[in-house]
């Protein structure tokens, strides 16, 4: 019986010290930052050869030089935390991302980041969220902690947790195209088509080249085309999530959007190319996007996305606009279209906005 409680309190002490690891904390007493000299910098810079050469084992070394003399340079414990993180060792990563969270540095907020990272390959997500939290308490101009925090929230089934921080990753930088990919996606998923559709755009901006891009534009294709043809050539199955609607004040866009759809079947659109038919869709939904109410707290989506889609909508150019974000996809008639109109072309990519902090 003695060595089964000896056992027991091996076994007690060994997960007790492993479950630590994982722990996320908050330190109000930090320690200063020691600042390098030549000798230390210049083992950093070699180490930093190093890691991107693929040379890891010899990376670390280097940092670990550096921490012997200064065991509290944040430069140095975020670089090995850095490394670690790359060759897959997230134990050492939470090791001395713990002792960079310790030191009072402008980088603070990064060994957060890392911790959550490597959490979360450990699969101890809950524990990453909370990582990714307390970095975005000490920076919340992080714009990919925020997206850190929105990717590990969605795998958890957080959806508002995930849509949240995505906008807040973009409030904080405009172009991380993958923020409005994500949000375009997770709206689409809701039935919140005309949202998605803002987001998409906005993905189309900022990516307008990139592998992802022919996703994007399926997507906004089907979205456009959300109505079905029945047997007897009239449309039918087109799904408005109206309750959704509501909550952002789209309700008019999304019944425009699902009124034009049902149109693809129409005389009028006969023989139209997929294109022509986007882009008078886009003229639709634009004109019926909701203003910014004074009495009303203002959407997302009216904060971010509208006021620039407004006055290019206003200013004539929304047909430009849209077969220039789409002079990458493979549909149809945009080459043509652009070639033919290449004067109002180029107007709009001269043309200047009036001052709004989202385009």
């Amino acid at each position: 019986m003695k060595y089964l409680w000896v056992l027991l309190a091996v076994l007690f002490i060994n997960c007790s010290s492993s479950s630590s690891v994982y722990k996320v904390q908050h330190y109000d007493e930090l320690v200063e930052d020691q600042e390098l000299n030549t000798d230390e910098q210049e083992w950093i810079r070699l180490g930093v050869n190093e890691h991107d050469a693929g040379n890891f084992d010899e990376a670390i070394g280097y940092y670990k030089k550096v921490l012997a003399n200064k065991p509290h340079s944040s430069m140095a414990l975020h670089e090995l935390t850095l490394t670690y993180n790359t060759v897959g060792n997230y134990e050492k990563s939470i090791e001395y991302a713990q002792i960079g969270q310790k030191v009072d540095s402008e980088s603070r907020y990064l060994f957060y980041h890392m911790q959550g990272i490597a959490l979360d390959y450990l699969g101890k997500p809950e524990e990453a969220i909370k990582a990714f939290k307390e970095g975005i308490q000490i920076n919340d101009t992080s714009y990919f902690l925020h997206y850190s925090l929105a990717i590990t929230s969605l795998n958890q089934g957080y959806v508002n947790q995930a849509i949240t921080s995505l906008q807040n990753s973009i409030m904080t930088n405009y172009g991380h195209a993958s923020s409005h990919l994500l949000l375009a996606r997770i709206y689409k998923d809701q039935q919140r088509n005309v949202p998605a559709l803002l987001a998409y755009t906005y993905f189309l901006f900022y990516e307008p080249d990139s592998q992802r891009r022919l996703d994007a534009y399926d997507e906004i294709q089907e979205i456009f085309e959300m109505a079905e043809k029945g047997e007897d050539g009239q449309p039918v199955n087109v799904t408005v999530n109206l309750f959704g609607a509501l909550g952002d004040g789209m309700s008019i866009a999304e019944l425009s959007l699902s009124m034009h759809s049902t149109k693809r079947f129409k005389e009028e659109y006969e023989g139209v190319p997929t294109i022509e038919f986007i882009a008078d869709g886009y003229e639709v939904l634009i004109g019926a996007l909701p203003d910014i109410e004074d009495d009303k707290e203002p959407s997302f989506e009216q904060e971010v996305y509208i006021p620039y889609l407004k006055q290019v909508h206003e200013a004539g150019y929304t047909h430009a606009m849209v077969y220039l974000i789409f002079e990458n996809s493979l549909l149809n008639g945009v080459t043509d279209w652009i070639n033919e109109n290449w004067e109002i072309c180029e107007e709009f990519l001269e043309w200047e906005p009036a001052d709004n902090e989202s385009d």
